[in-house]
């Protein structure tokens, strides 16, 4: 990563109507994918430091350029497009397919405001001088989900910070699979 003037950027994006489609786990396990592609190019645009999918929401907290924001969303919308046009296909008379390439909304984008959210996500301590249920909730509710950095899919609580230092290997296995 270069280092250029850089911004922790935290967002929180609603997904769309195309959810109704793709069956839940797979829809999950798109945007992981289409996440982890964004950070495995030859020059990566940001880091990932925290992240939650659920089957309605994306949290997201990046460390990123400021200037390439709005790229690095235009890429992930782009790797979310091909990997949900076979399922639109096949439900073509829920969704006019002509639409889906550009016009389709496939996420609604929000500002992330939860500073608690945030710091679980990158795996820093919330720690406060009273108790606060909504914070315990937080965190069981973190724990026990599938696609989230506060979980280490080994079992262990931390974060899991996504990024690529050498994604020729990756080149190497999807040539080999064509």
């Amino acid at each position: 990563m270069n280092k250029k003037k850089r911004a922790l950027f935290s967002v929180e994006l609603l997904i769309g109507p195309w959810r109704k489609v793709v069956p839940g786990h797979i829809c999950k396990m798109l945007i992981a994918e289409a996440l982890s592609e964004g950070v495995c190019h030859k020059k990566p645009l940001h880091e990932i430091m925290g992240y939650l999918i659920t089957s309605r929401r994306v949290f997201i907290v990046m460390d990123i350029p400021d200037k390439n924001i709005h790229e690095l969303f235009r890429d992930f919308y782009e790797r979310i497009r091909k990997k949900i046009k076979p399922y639109l296909h096949s439900h073509k008379e829920h969704y006019d397919t002509a639409k889906t390439d550009k016009e389709m909304v496939l996420f609604e984008k929000h500002e992330l405001r939860n500073n608690y959210l945030i710091r679980l996500l990158c795996g820093k301590k919330v720690a406060l001088k009273y108790y606060d249920p909504n914070l315990e909730r937080l965190k069981n509710m973190l724990q026990k989900q599938e696609y989230c950095s506060m979980v280490d899919y080994s079992g262990a609580i931390g974060p899991v910070i996504m990024h690529c230092r050498s994604c020729e290997h990756v080149k190497d296995e999807n040539q080999h699979q064509h």
